[in-house]
C-alpha cells in the first residue's frame, strides 16, 4: 500500500516538476532494475539462511525513507533520484523475497493451505491497487496546497510523498509481532553484515557464482574467506565438497581466514574424517582461527597414522598462542624423537622464541642427512636464541659479506661482555685477550682453534659468576641457559656433517655470543665482582 501510494507518481515528477528527458528517466530506471538485481541475489542467500523476519526488519526503516528522499529532489538537485531510485531498487527485493517465506511460515498446514494462499495474494494486490486510487484522490484534494519552508518549497506531491513514508513505518511496527521459524534477530544479523569487507564478499561471491573455471573459483572462494563477513561461512562450507579439490583446499584455507567460530565445527569434521582429501588443510585452518575450541581435536591429531597429518597439527598449534600450547609441543618434542615431524617441532617452538629447543635440536642434528632440514634446524636454534631471522639472513649473504659481518658481532660482543659489573678486572683483561684471539682465528679460518677459545671464554664467565654463592641465586636464569646451549654448541664436531656446513657454523657461532653478550644487561644490577683470588690474570 505505502509503496503504490507514492510509485505511480514518480514519473509525473520526473517530468512535470524537475522537467528530465525520457532518455534520463529510462537510465534511472534502468538502475533501479540493475539495483533490484544485485538485491535479490544478494537478499535471497540471506533469507535462504536466517529467514525472512530478520531481514525485513533492517530493510523496512530504509524502504519508508525512499518516498522521503524524493521530497528534497529539486531541479538543482536531481541526483538525489538515482540515489533513491538505487536504495528502493536494492532494498525493494529483499523486502519482496522477504515476505514470502514470512507467509509460507504462517499458513496453516493441510487443505486449508491452498485457500489461505489465495486469499493472502487477492488481498494483497487489493491493497497494492488502493494505493493509488488514495494517491490520486489526495492529489486533486491538495491540488492547490503550497507553502515556503525556508528555501523549499512544499507542493502536493510531496504530500503524497511523506504520507506513502509514513504509511511504510506501519509494517516495521507491526512485524515484531508476527512469529516465524528465524534463527536469529535482525540486530544479529545486522552485526554480521557490518562485520569484515561487505563488498569483497559480494563481489567474489558473484564471480563464484558465474565462474566454471576450477582456478577462478578457487581464487574466488580464497577470497570470499579473506573478506571475514560471516556471511561467508556458509558458503566455504558448502565448498568443502565441491567437485574439483583445488576449490576444496582452498575453501578449508578460508575458512581459516574468516575468523568466524562457526567454521570450526566444520573443520573438525573434515579433520575427523579419514576419507577427506583435506585433512592437513583444515588442520592447518584451525590453527589460523587461533582459538582454543580447536586445540583438542589439534592435539588428538598429534598421534594420527599420516605424519603429514601430525605436521600440519604442530603448525596449526604453533599458530594459537598461549603458554599452555607451547608447553604441549614442546613436551611432544621431547616425549620420543620422531625423524618425520622434528623438525617442524624444532622450527615452530624456535619462532617462539623457546631456548630450550636447542640442545636437543644440536643433539638430534647428525640423524639428518639433508643439508636443507640441517639449516633448517640450525635456523630453528638462532630463532630460539632471540635472533628472529638473522641465521636464514647472514647463511643466504655472499661469503666476503657474510664474513665482514661476523667479525663486527664478535668485536661488539667483546666489547659488550667486557664492559659489566659483574666482571672483575682480571676477568676482563682474560676475556679482552680470549676475544681478541678469537677474532684473529676467525680471519684465519682455523674454526677448530676459534671454538676452543669461545670453550675458554664459557668457562671464565661461569668461573666469574659463580665465586659468589650468595650472588649466585640472583644471576640470569637465561644467561645460564645460553652458556651451556653455547658449551653444547662448542662440543659438536661439524666436521662430520660436511665441508658445505662451514658458513653455518661460523654464522651460529658468531649468533651464539651476540646473544649471549646482550644478556649480559640483565645481570647489571644486584652484582658485585669479588676480587680475584689469584693475581696473575
Amino acid at each position: 500500500f505505502a509503496i503504490g501510494l507514492a510509485a505511480p507518481f514518480f514519473s509525473v515528477y520526473m517530468l512535470e516538476h524537475l522537467r528530465l528527458t525520457y532518455t534520463t528517466i529510462s537510465i534511472f530506471t534502468a538502475i533501479n532494475m540493475m539495483a533490484s538485481i544485485a538485491g535479490y541475489r544478494i537478499w535471497a542467500g540471506l533469507i535462504d539462511r536466517f529467514g525472512g523476519k530478520p531481514v525485513l526488519q533492517l530493510l523496512l526503516a530504509p524502504l519508508a525513507m525512499v518516498p522521503l528522499l524524493w521530497i528534497f529532489a529539486d531541479v538543482d538537485s536531481y541526483w538525489i533520484i538515482p540515489v533513491a531510485f538505487t536504495i528502493g531498487g536494492f532494498v525493494g527485493a529483499g523486502v519482496s523475497v522477504g515476505m514470502t517465506p514470512l507467509m509460507f511460515d504462517l499458513l496453516p498446514q493441510g487443505r486449508k493451505r491452498p485457500i489461505y494462499l489465495a486469499v493472502w495474494s487477492a488481498t494483497v494486490s487489493l491493497i497494492y491497487g488502493i494505493g493509488p486510487l488514495l494517491g490520486s484522490v489526495l492529489s486533486r484534494a491538495l491540488v492547490d496546497l503550497e507553502f515556503q519552508i525556508g528555501f523549499k518549497t512544499i507542493e502536493p506531491l510531496h504530500f503524497i510523498f511523506f504520507f506513502s513514508g509514513l504509511a511504510g513505518v506501519v509494517p516495521l511496527v507491526l512485524l515484531p509481532a508476527v512469529k516465524d521459524s528465524s534463527i536469529i534477530t535482525s540486530r544479529s544479523l545486522l552485526r554480521q553484515i557490518s562485520t569484515g569487507n561487505l563488498l569483497r564478499y559480494i563481489y567474489n561471491s558473484a564471480v563464484y557464482k558465474m565462474s566454471y573455471s576450477e582456478h577462478r573459483r578457487a581464487r574466488a572462494i580464497l577470497a570470499i574467506g579473506r573478506s571475514r563477513s560471516p556471511l561467508a561461512v556458509g558458503r566455504l562450507v558448502e565448498s568443502l565438497r565441491d567437485a574439483s579439490s583445488e576449490v576444496r583446499r582452498q575453501a578449508a584455507h578460508a575458512l581459516g581466514e574468516n575468523g568466524s567460530r562457526d567454521a570450526i565445527k566444520y573443520l573438525v569434521r573434515e579433520l575427523r574424517d579419514s576419507s577427506s582429501d583435506i585433512r592437513g588443510e583444515s588442520a592447518e585452518a584451525l590453527g589460523r582461527l587461533g582459538m582454543f575450541d580447536g586445540v583438542e581435536f589439534l592435539l588428538d591429531s598429534l598421534d594420527d597414522d599420516d605424519p603429514r597429518i601430525r605436521i600440519s597439527a604442530i603448525q596449526a598449534l604453533s599458530e594459537i598462542k598461549g603458554a599452555e600450547v607451547k608447553e604441549l609441543l614442546f613436551w611432544h618434542l621431547t616425549n620420543a624423537f620422531e625423524a618425520s615431524t622434528f623438525p617442524t617441532l624444532v622450527d615452530v617452538l624456535g619462532a617462539m622464541g623457546d631456548r630450550r629447543i636447542v640442545m636437543p635440536a644440536l643433539r638430534h642434528l647428525h640423524k639428518f642427512r639433508s643439508k636443507a632440514i640441517r639449516l633448517q634446524l640450525l635456523n630453528a636454534i638462532a630463532n630460539g636464541l632471540g635472533a628472529q631471522g638473522k641465521f636464514y639472513k647472514l647463511v643466504g649473504y655472499e661469503e666476503h659479506r657474510r664474513a665482514s659481518i661476523i667479525k663486527r658481532m664478535l668485536v661488539g660482543s667483546g666489547t659488550l661482555l667486557v664492559g659489566k659489573p659483574f666482571l672483575s678486572q682480571c676477568d676482563i683483561e682474560i676475556l679482552s685477550r680470549l676475544f681478541t684471539t678469537a677474532i684473529d682465528q676467525f680471519e684465519a679460518e682455523d674454526n677448530d682453534e676459534l671454538k676452543r677459545t669461545f670453550a675458554t671464554v664459557v668457562f671464565h664467565l661461569r668461573q666469574a659468576t659463580s665465586r659468589n654463592k650468595e650472588n649466585n641465586s640472583k644471576m640470569s636464569v637465561e644467561f645460564m641457559t645460553l652458556l651451556r646451549a653455547l658449551d653444547g654448541f662448542l662440543g659438536m664436531d661439524f666436521r662430520k656433517l660436511g665441508s658445505d656446513m662451514k658458513a653455518a657454523e661460523e654464522t651460529l657461532l658468531a649468533i651464539f655470543v651476540t646473544q649471549l653478550a646482550s644478556h649480559t644487561v640483565s645481570l647489571k644490577e644486584g652484582f658485585n665482582p669479588e676480587p680475584a683470588k689469584y693475581t696473575d690474570c
